[in-house]
């Protein structure tokens, strides 16, 4: 029986992955899994989300769109439980019209707790498998920039690592085609290896394997399911 894996692909996408343009700066990967039995269900496994959120929180602060989190009543980022914060981000963005007016002006939760990083993998609101999440990453002591300066509709696009840059984010991660690989950009080859190391520990705690993968080995692999 083939043993679950995390796969890494540090060649530049080609455009049928959907991952947007490339980076100007920084460093990209594409992060995919594959398990030894298929899951029954469509969808980021649970056990990835854990694994990935893990590895992002190890080293980041981790915001992402979250529909179920209380819509602070006041502007800016408010200080919540076990250091989380969250804001109204700001609008704009020809994606706006895909969600209700709300809905396009999104809660943004920032945490650095696994358990609620992996929230971003499966928001109703803004579902990962149809490429409607995007998580923003900044280093642990940073400040956050305005909320107002956010507009995460614009984050949905192609332009999206520059987007993050423009944000002063060390990092970005967000869906490619299908929900069934992620593109992951951080700032520095430093940080990417960082990031690496912590999926890495990540997968191996939870005795899943991590492989680094060309992108045609890569396509192979996904192909197996």
């Amino acid at each position: 029986m083939r043993q679950n894996a995390i796969l890494v692909c540090r060649e530049p996408p080609g455009a049928h992955w959907q991952l947007g343009d490339p980076p100007l700066i920084g460093e990209r990967a594409m992060l995919g899994w594959r398990l030894s039995v298929a899951p029954a269900e469509a969808g980021v496994p649970a056990e990835v989300a854990e694994i990935i959120a893990g590895a992002l929180t190890a080293i980041f602060r981790v915001a992402f769109a979250c529909s179920n989190s209380p819509r602070p009543s006041e502007p800016g980022w408010i200080e919540g439980k076990a250091g989380d914060r969250s804001c109204v981000s700001g609008g704009g963005g020809r994606f706006k019209a895909l969600w209700r007016r709300e809905s396009a002006t999104p809660v943004l939760l920032a945490t650095r707790r696994a358990e609620i990083a992996s929230r971003l993998f499966d928001d109703p609101v803004y579902p990962w498998w149809l490429q409607g999440q995007v998580a923003l990453l900044w280093a642990a002591d940073a400040p956050l920039p305005a909320a107002e300066s956010i507009e995460w509709a614009t984050l949905i696009d192609d332009g999206w690592i520059g987007r993050a840059t423009a944000l002063g984010a060390q990092g970005a991660v967000r869906p490619g085609v299908d929900g069934d690989v992620a593109g992951l950009w951080v700032a520095s080859a430093a940080l990417m290896a960082r990031v690496l190391k912590a999926l890495e520990d990540r997968a191996r705690e939870a005795g899943w394997a991590c492989q680094a993968l060309s992108e045609e080995a890569f396509a192979q692999a996904l192909a197996a399911d």
